[in-house]
């Protein structure tokens, strides 16, 4: 992180995160692990997404169509780096009648991305969610866990350094 100040402002948003929610769900462990992220804090992060995956399977025992939990899930590993289980999730997603194909192909584009730099690739994904955020008119502040700003920086971060 380039600018010490967001870090412990990030820092400091996790840890007041977890005095609140003592008991968190999968999306709140991802909230966590995510500011960590955006900390600079990577073991911390790390941490947080493995809770995430731990306990959206916990979940998914119980409610194995939950394509909320499978998300969450499949974004949990991709940040923990474990390509063959997003697949997995987002295969399970694609064939849920109900579920939501569009976090799959950008988890999908963003591994692709990490394991097979491109450009091309990187430019037209940050176009796509660049005209995404402009037609639904997303705000900066519109925050949760990861968000699509959080898909923006990943991917406009191929555009610079791959």
């Amino acid at each position: 992180m380039a600018d010490p100040a967001a870090a412990a402002l990030f820092c400091e948003a996790a840890a007041l995160h977890e005095r609140v929610f003592h008991e968190p769900t999968s999306f709140d462990s991802l909230t966590r692990a995510n500011l960590y992220r955006l900390a600079g804090e990577k073991h911390l992060a790390q941490r947080w997404f493995q809770a995430t995956t731990e306990y959206a399977a916990a979940r998914l025992v119980r409610y194995p169509r939950n394509t909320t939990e499978q998300t969450t899930a499949a974004i949990g590993w991709y940040f923990l780096g474990d390509y063959d289980q997003v697949r997995e999730y987002i295969v399970q997603i694609r064939n849920d009648p109900d579920g939501d194909g569009g976090m799959g192909e950008w988890l999908t584009t963003l591994m692709q991305l990490e394991t097979a730099p491109n450009q091309q690739l990187a430019h037209q994904f940050v176009r796509t969610i660049e005209k995404y955020i402009q037609h639904d008119q997303i705000r900066f502040s519109d925050t949760g866990s990861v968000t699509i700003w959080d898909w923006y920086e990943l991917a406009y971060r191929y555009t610079q350094h791959h």
